[in-house]
């Protein structure tokens, strides 16, 4: 049940580089969002994503950026 006291709604920030996007810096910023049922409010929510990812052309000073990523996605 999600009350008002529920902590399903949220953010997830990512950093770092993966195959797909060529390896390039990439920095992504995730809103979970716990929409509830308007018929049943007492029920399960919804989750819903909106995913904002930016990648950067690649240059000597992000060189050591891949060594940071401390996101749990995997590539």
């Amino acid at each position: 049940m999600a009350g008002e006291d529920c902590d399903a709604d949220g953010f997830v920030i990512a950093w770092g580089r993966w195959p797909e996007n060529a390896n390039r810096p990439s920095l992504s910023l995730t809103r979970l969002l716990a929409i509830p049922d308007a018929e049943d409010p007492d029920w399960q929510p919804s989750y819903w994503y909106v995913d904002l990812e930016m990648t950067f052309p690649d240059s000597p000073s992000l060189a050591g950026l891949g060594e940071l990523n401390e996101s749990n996605t995997e590539g």
